[in-house]
């Protein structure tokens, strides 16, 4: 029995050894290196979209009658204000009108609408507005449009967020 620990204590200490070599050889790193970065140069600007004026319009169509729609709780001309793939997520265009009812609370109790500014410098055209709702509350709306080809504007993103004050 004494073999037979020797034997195996040997081959710990083997082991130990050989561990221990190894984990010197993973301690040694290269030498970190210095990158020079040039901090002068711009941050590389988007270009900003080009939308035609025909275009524009259709696009202040689509936001004021998602607007109204929603606030008359006209439910196919406010499905119709979104891509097909938004459409498709509901089961019918009234079930889709609830269901934004509750989420777009202040345009569902909007008084008034007036469009702003057009936003062409990102990816997607992004039409502001600001809304009154029956409170009296302002709130500023901008909507991401996307283009479906043959002049059709779509939306694709809303952004509603409490705006007191006037715009300027």
């Amino acid at each position: 029995m004494m073999k037979r620990y020797f034997v195996s204590g040997a081959l710990a200490l083997a082991v130990l050894s050989a561990g221990v070599a190894n984990a010197d050889q993973s301690i040694i790193k290269p030498p970190a290196q210095n990158i020079a970065i040039d901090k002068t140069l711009p941050a590389p600007a988007m270009k900003p979209l080009k939308i035609s004026v025909i275009d524009k319009a259709i696009i202040a169509f689509v936001v004021r009658m998602h607007v109204g729609s929603l606030s008359q709780q006209k439910p196919d001309q406010f499905s119709k204000t979104f891509t097909q793939k938004t459409q498709d997520h509901f089961k019918s265009a009234d079930q889709m009108l609830a269901f934004f009812s509750r989420r777009y609370f202040p345009v569902r109790h909007g008084k008034s609408f007036q469009l702003d500014t057009l936003s062409l410098s990102g990816d997607v055209p992004v039409q502001h507005g600001y809304l009154i709702d029956t409170k009296g509350l302002r709130w500023r709306v901008s909507y991401g449009l996307k283009d479906m080809g043959n002049k059709k504007w779509r939306i694709v993103s809303t952004v509603i967020t409490l705006a007191p004050g006037t715009p300027t």
